[in-house]
């Protein structure tokens, strides 16, 4: 199922940066899609999946949703090395 975009860009920025429920989150139609989305870029066969190019709003989420998980991991593991998060 692909969702119809909607210009999200300011309201997924905003909600971002308000520390609102990841839940919320993901339960926007265009963040949920990048999300579903993500490991077929990351396979490079998001083409494949979606028949066509992707658009340009499913290319930002999916640039964001990178850098996002990427800043998160990097976190974590700043965390391990520091000795803060011991299991």
């Amino acid at each position: 199922m692909r969702v119809a975009y909607v210009a999200p860009t300011t309201e997924i920025a905003a909600v971002a940066e308000s520390g609102i429920c990841p839940g919320y989150l993901i339960s926007i139609p265009q963040v949920l899609e990048a999300a579903r989305m993500h490991p077929w870029w990351e396979r490079g066969l998001l083409r494949d999946r979606i028949g066509d190019a992707p658009s340009a709003l499913l290319c930002d989420c999916l640039d964001v949703l990178q850098a996002e998980s990427s800043s998160c991991e990097a976190r974590a593991m700043e965390r391990t090395s520091e000795g803060h998060d011991r299991r």
